[in-house]
């Protein structure tokens, strides 16, 4: 038989409500009544999601990586937002940081890797927006082709195998675009900047045919290729979330 003591476990239930009440109070409105994260998150806007990377893709390999969400704002940016927040049913919805980070990488185990970064902003009551990122990988990717044929009576026999390529690819891309909102609108009009470069090579061939196997590595020579170039967009938003919109349209056009 277990015995409890008294006074500990007065202590234990004192302690559990001190920790219980005030987050739930925190994700509960104060309008209706229902489970809600808006307060919550009102109050800890500024912080850190870490989202993890699982890679199961045979052509290059098992691996895993991490990404970084970097949320930040100024205190006159987080007072609006909570205030929003308290004061409107679908408050919550908006409440998304005007800044954004995110920076990460993965690995595998055939060699691939890749890095990176991006990061959105808006200013002035979103009148004004920015979006970027640049990656810089390396990936060693191994193509196969199976085929099969029923060969030629008296001449061919019958056949069946398998062609491999393995490739080995390496590069930088940047992309960024800068946006402006069309005065009382929802139209934002702005201009993109693309640019990579990429160097690519087959770095083996391997050919299986009815049990018979031949293999030819270290080919050398590559192909690189670079690309750069500035555009127009024209882009419609009437999104009240970045992620989880309730209400939504947009569209965007890029010449």
């Amino acid at each position: 038989m277990i015995k409890f003591n008294t006074n500990h476990s007065k202590a234990v239930l004192f302690a559990c409500s001190i920790l219980v009440s005030p987050l739930s109070s925190a994700m509960v409105d104060p309008q209706d009544g229902y489970l809600d994260m808006g307060d919550y998150l009102a109050n800890n806007a500024y912080g850190f999601l870490p989202v993890p990377i699982v890679i199961t893709e045979p052509a290059i390999g098992i691996g895993g990586g991490m990404l970084g969400m970097f949320l930040h704002e100024s205190d006159e940016e987080r007072t609006k937002r909570k205030q929003h927040a308290l004061h409107s049913l679908d408050g919550g919805a908006e409440l998304l940081a005007p800044a954004i980070t995110v920076a990460g990488g993965a690995y595998t185990d055939n060699g691939t890797w890749m890095a990176l970064i991006g990061h959105r902003h808006t200013w002035n009551e979103d009148s004004i927006r920015y979006i970027g990122g640049a990656g810089y990988g390396h990936a060693n990717i191994d193509v196969y082709k199976r085929f099969q044929g029923d060969g030629l009576p008296g001449f061919i026999a019958p056949y069946s195998g398998t062609l491999g390529i393995g490739t080995e690819s390496e590069g930088f891309l940047m992309k960024q675009r800068l946006s402006f909102r069309i005065p009382s609108s929802d139209l934002f009009l702005g201009v993109s900047q693309t640019y990579s470069s990429f160097s690519t090579a087959i770095d083996s061939l391997s050919l299986s045919v009815n049990d018979h196997n031949l293999e030819i590595s270290n080919l050398g020579g590559s192909s690189d290729s670079s690309l750069s170039a500035l555009g127009l967009v024209a882009e419609y938003d009437t999104r009240n979330n970045l992620f989880f919109p309730t209400k939504a349209r947009l569209s965007l056009l890029s010449i």
